[in-house]
């Protein structure tokens, strides 16, 4: 009977993990995902390093006043306030739908960030830039700001899929504010690590 008990949980372990992995699997063909991630990036990747202390101190109060939001828009690439908003509500919305798909909310990022934002289908929308080296310290440089930057934009979609949670839709313009903003911080620092590894290559 305790061998009968052993080999369900092993069963059910099993089972559990493939039908995870058919999750990942599917999730990188998912064109929602590849939407939202692809615009998610985009705007991130437009926040000048320069304003992250500007938008912290916009809507660290969580209140944003009617200047602030123009100001607010402006930061993140957007033309006015109405704009940045929809497009939290809309990218809100894709969330709450892979949430619902791929249980998102309950994925560790470390796993989000090596079962599919490192794939060969989805690295490229988060690196558009890639480049090759042929020595083995430029080579491990590049792998190391490879494994930041995955593992930067899956703590962001951890943390949105958290703001898209809430029901206030001011709050969570203000949640998608901070979270975004950490991830492109996250992203600058990659990047300045990967070129300090790389300028050490040459030494």
């Amino acid at each position: 009977m305790k061998n009968l008990f052993k080999f369900a949980c092993i069963l059910n372990f099993l089972l559990t993990g493939f039908v995870f992995g058919q999750d990942l699997k599917s999730l990188k063909k998912d064109q929602t995902f590849i939407n939202y991630l692809k615009k998610e990036t985009d705007v991130i990747q437009k926040i000048n390093p320069e304003n992250f202390e500007k938008i912290i101190s916009i809507v660290k109060d969580k209140e944003i006043s009617e200047n602030e939001k123009e100001d607010l828009a402006k930061y993140f690439g957007f033309k006015n306030f109405e704009n940045y908003s929809s497009f939290v509500n809309e990218q809100h919305t894709s969330l709450k739908r892979l949430n619902r798909d791929y249980n998102l909310a309950n994925i560790d990022p470390s796993t989000l960030a090596s079962g599919v934002l490192d794939s060969p289908e989805i690295y490229p929308i988060i690196d558009s830039s890639q480049q090759t080296y042929g020595d083995d310290c430029s080579k491990s440089c590049v792998r190391t700001g490879r494994n930041c930057r995955t593992q930067a934009i899956a703590v962001g979609i951890i943390e949105q899929i958290g703001c898209a949670a809430i029901d206030s839709f001011g709050i969570g313009v203000v949640c998608h504010a901070i979270a975004a903003t950490n991830t492109a911080s996250e992203l600058d620092e990659c990047d300045n690590q990967q070129g300090s590894c790389l300028r050490g290559c040459k030494k």
